[in-house]
Parts: C-alpha cells; structure tokens; sequence
C-alpha cells in the first residue's frame, strides 16, 4: 500500500466524525484483569448492572447477538509445557525455592491436565455462558417467550460451537416453548470471523512489527521474579529465557482464573508492576488490531465491518415480521473488539496517535473478557413494522453502552434505529468508496 493511499483513507475515516472523546480515566488493571481477554466474564459471580425500563408504550421484540467463546484452555501445547518442562530442569537440579516447588507442582499438574484439551472450552467457559442466558431471559422475557423464533450460527471453532450449546440449552430450559435453529458451517464464517483485506491486513502486521515490537523492548521483563523462584539466580540468569519465562508463567498462573478449583498464584510470583508491563503489551496488541489508531492506518476496525452488515440487513428482515426473533453469533474476542469499535459504544471510536496514549483510555479487559458480548435489542409499539417507529439500545457486556448518534425523545439508551442504520451504511460506505477511489488512482 502506498503512503499516499494510507493517508487519504485515514483522512477519509477521520474527517467527519464526530469528536468530544472525554471519557474518564481507567484504573490500573489488577492482577486478575492484567492478563488481558483470559479475564474471567465478570458477572460470573456478580451481579450485573441494572437496565433502565423501556420508554412508555415500547416492549422489545427483537435481538442481534454477537457473543465470544467462554473461559478456555490455552492455544498451543507449549503454554503448558515450556514452563512445566524449564521448572522440572531447575527441580531436578535442586534449583528451585519453596515457592518455586509449589510453581512447579502446579505447572506440572497444568500441563498434564491440558493434554487434548488445546483451545477447547472450560468448566468455566460453560458456567459463564449459562449465566449470560439466564440474564437474557430475565432481562427481555417479552422477546424470550413461547413461540420466539432464534436463530443461532457458530464459528465451526469446538468452543464456540459448545459456548452457543451451553447458552441455548439454558435458554430452552428456562422457557420450553422458544423455537432454536443452530448451526456451526463454513457457509457462514464471511460474517462469524470475516477475514482482513489483504492490504488492510498487511499495514496492521506492519504496525505489530514497529510499533509493537518498539513497545515491547521497551517493557522486557529484567528478571526480578527469578529468585522468588530459584535459590541460585545465576543458575536461572544463565539457563533460561527470562523474558519467555515470565510471560508463560504469568500467562499460565493468570489463566487459572477460567478453571474451578485451580489456584491463585499470580501474586506470589509476580509484582504488580511485572504484570502491568506484561499487561500493556497484550493491550497494545489488541489496539494494533483493532482500534482507530494510526498504527494500524485507521483500518482495524473496519475489517469486521460485515458482521455489522449481516446484523443490519437481519434487523430489517425482522423489523418487517409482527413477530418476535432473536439472531445469535458466537465468535471469537477478534471480532467483537473490532465490532465494538466500529459501532462506537462507549466512545471506543476514539483515535490514538500511538500506544503510548492507551493506558487510562484503552484497557483491552474491559471490551473482551471470556464470553464477552454485543446484544442490541429493539422495541416498538403496538406491533408496528414500520421502522420510523423502531428504538433500539445496545448492551456491551450486559451495560448499556452510550452510541454515535443523538439518543431519542426517551433519551438514552434509547435510540432511533433509522438513525443509527444510516450512521453505520453511510460510515462503511464510506470507507470501501475511499479503497475503490484509491484503487483506481493506483491504477492510472
């Protein structure tokens, strides 16, 4: 991609749209939510927020859902045995402190458990999804009652398929009369997890390649941990990665968060400042991604723009019908970012001129723990399937999020959904019109 295409299209995407990104500063993360999208679902054993009643005379009739996968294992056997394998070197030469003993017991145990699990969902991953459907049910019973049609695609990925069992199950459950179709086929993975444009996709590689990379040299792990866990440090200093070390154990002890039983060890081993600085590695990772931002040309959040799409055109087929239905996506982390982004809830628009700006603006855990979700809910009055009529409010994470256009009469979280239909076409179109025009140059 040219310099000259980047920058008209960043120009396009920026010019325009509206501004005024106060949003109150962010906490540092604890030692659970510094482990970035590992974070538990956080209303796993709590209770969610309260949802402001629908306006005078408007009863919800209809639900677009995008849902994460629940709590999972590990991607990739090594997570488990590279530090079970490097402690076991150490334990076996009498290298390792008490507390290294118990790491290593607990790596070791880890690493067994994980064997043909790879990816797969948890104990947890269920729990959590059982949870957000009881809460739907709950919530919106106007829209989860007998005779409600839903209609359910999964990523073909095991968890996600388990995820939407689990949630569809408890749903049925609670209320035997809904009707439930489901499916997990390729035929639907273009909208599920819809791939990067090629170029698109080869600036936000080149933004992980610099400016990741850059950040990560800047927050390398120095070793500080090494004698909690070794009685000779020199013996650690010289046989290990200390920086791969560090980032497996924490992603290893930080995960154990997603299993029953497993405990919490994270702390022992690690100071706040270690897994803060391995924290905002992984949350650049996510901005590089996904966000507005200049590292990855402004283009992240539009390489999901057709799950959007496939969401718009299924809210008009069901705005037509006097009846009531519920569409359900069960995806990955990598799309509901993104999605979350491009639909502005919560200010999440916002553009950043490099990582740097991220901490207090930008926390990754926020948008993205296990299981996490986008449910947009419609209401209208007297059955009326006129959608001048329609108002929708959008929930992220079961909170209410706040969206880029002016909130109706009954204020927010209510919205014209006319209103925010035209935002997001005339925004996608938009961006797709900017990749043609400058095609087209590049071809004169």
């Amino acid at each position: 991609m040219t310099l000259l295409r980047t920058a008209l299209i960043a120009a396009t995407l920026i010019t325009g749209i509206y501004t005024g990104y106060a949003v109150k500063p962010i906490p540092r993360p604890n030692s659970h939510e510094s482990v970035n999208q590992y974070l538990v679902y956080p209303f796993l054993n709590s209770p969610a927020p309260t949802l402001t009643p629908a306006p005078d005379g408007y009863e919800p009739f209809h639900m677009e859902h995008y849902g994460r996968h629940g709590s999972r294992w590990q991607i990739g056997e090594a997570n488990y045995g590279y530090p079970a394998a490097e402690l076991e070197k150490a334990h076996k030469a009498r290298k390792l402190t008490p507390l290294g003993e118990r790491i290593y017991r607990f790596a070791d145990s880890a690493n067994r458990a994980s064997k043909g699990r790879d990816g797969e969902l948890t104990d947890i991953g269920a729990l959590e999804h059982r949870g957000i459907a009881r809460r739907m049910v709950k919530n919106f019973p106007e829209i989860f009652c007998n005779g409600t049609q839903i209609d359910a695609r999964s990523s073909v990925v095991v968890r996600c398929i388990l995820s939407m069992i689990n949630e569809l199950n408890e749903i049925k459950a609670l209320q035997p009369g809904i009707k439930i179709r489901s499916d997990a086929s390729w035929a639907d993975m273009n909208y599920i997890v819809p791939s990067h444009d090629a170029e698109a996709g080869k600036v936000i590689e080149s933004g992980k390649q610099t400016d990741l990379q850059q950040l990560r040299r800047c927050t390398l792990n120095n070793g500080t941990y090494l004698p909690k866990l070794f009685n000779d440090v020199q013996y650690a200093a010289d046989s290990l990665n200390t920086q791969k070390l560090a980032e497996a154990l924490i992603a290893l002890l930080g995960g154990a968060q997603n299993h029953i039983g497993w405990p919490w060890l994270l702390d022992t081993v690690f100071t706040p400042e270690e897994t803060y600085a391995e924290w905002l590695r992984g949350n650049a990772f996510w901005a590089v991604e996904a966000l507005n931002i200049k590292a990855n040309g402004y283009h992240g959040p539009y390489q999901r723009r057709s799950t959007l799409l496939n969401i718009i055109e299924s809210a008009d087929t069901a705005i037509t019908s006097s009846g009531k239905s519920i569409n359900m996506r069960f995806g990955h982390d990598g799309i509901v970012l993104p999605l979350a982004v491009l639909m502005e809830l919560d200010k999440l628009w916002q553009p950043f001129d490099s990582l740097e700006q991220l901490p207090g603006r930008f926390h990754d855990y926020k948008v993205i723990p296990m299981a996490c979700n986008i449910q947009i809910i419609f209401y209208r009055t007297n059955n009326c399937t006129n959608a001048d009529n329609v108002l929708v409010k959008v929930l992220l994470n079961e909170a209410e999020a706040t969206l880029p256009v002016k909130p109706s009469k009954a204020g927010h979280p209510y919205y014209n959904w006319n209103d925010l239909r035209k935002f997001y076409t005339d925004k996608i179109n938009k961006y797709e019109a900017s990749l043609q025009t400058n095609t087209d140059n590049e071809g004169k």
